[in-house]
């Protein structure tokens, strides 16, 4: 029987093995992704009342609803960090539901904005083909 307190034989690294390295612009990418709706979420959270005043429209409601799928971005891209492929779909779901609410409330251009985000994540996980990231993600 091994002593579970003697050091182990092989050497331990905290480094990820070369197998799983992300590139730094996907990297970049998700670390905009959770500080851009982060702040979004803060916005639609705290200042609901001077986004009603400027968009009459929009129930307090839905504002707020707007700004909890900002936070569910910011868990979907922490997902993606953590190699995680729903991640992907959790973003693709919460890009959808943003294309139709933009549209509606605020016009094609503001939609296609929000759009413009997932596809460039999209793009930037498939860059290198099969030693992209995508194909590294795992199914959660």
């Amino acid at each position: 029987m091994t002593n579970p307190y003697e050091p182990p034989s092989a050497p331990v690294s905290d480094q990820p093995s070369k197998s799983r390295e992300r590139p730094w612009f996907v990297t970049v990418w998700l670390w905009f992704i959770i500080v851009a709706n982060g702040l979004t979420a803060l916005w639609y959270l705290l200042f609901t009342h001077l986004i009603q005043r400027s968009l009459p429209h929009l129930s307090g409601f839905l504002i707020m609803l707007f700004g909890v799928a900002c936070v569910a971005n910011v868990a979907f891209a922490v997902a993606l960090l953590r190699w995680k492929r729903c991640g992907v779909w959790g973003l693709l779901l919460t890009t959808v539901l943003a294309f139709g609410f933009n549209y509606w409330a605020l016009g094609l251009g503001s939609a296609l904005i929000g759009l413009s985000g997932f596809v460039i994540l999209v793009a930037l996980l498939n860059v290198g083909g099969e030693r992209g990231v995508w194909p590294k993600l795992a199914n959660c």
